[in-house]
């Protein structure tokens, strides 16, 4: 919990997945964080078949975006600091919820 969030949505290594109805934390391991392309589509997915209801990302691109948004997942964005920090804002209803991707395609990728 005291870990950083990682601003990179598609090449995030691991999610916290938060069960509001129980206050249970489950670890999310995100196997496309190492593929070539496609991580931001593929992530989403991820988490569209884990059936979340918000996620809370420091940047997202357009694509991941588009698959969130289609699925009814709302997005918070520009989230920093560490997870329990960034939970305790969503918690607190602080957060900005996203109308838009905030990065270009393929801002996750390093070279």
């Amino acid at each position: 919990m005291k870990d950083p969030v990682d601003p990179r949505f598609g090449r995030c290594r691991h999610f916290v997945v938060y069960d509001s109805d129980t206050g249970s934390l489950t670890a999310v391991a995100n196997p496309s964080g190492e593929t070539s392309g496609g991580a931001g589509i593929q992530t989403a997915q991820l988490l569209v078949n884990q059936a979340v209801g918000a996620v809370l990302v420091g940047n997202v691109g357009p694509n991941a975006f588009k698959v969130l948004n289609a699925a009814g997942i709302k997005v918070y964005g520009g989230i920093k600091g560490n997870v329990e920090n960034s939970l305790e804002l969503f918690k607190e209803k602080k957060l900005n919820l996203m109308s838009d991707p905030n990065v270009s395609s393929h801002a996750g990728m390093r070279g």
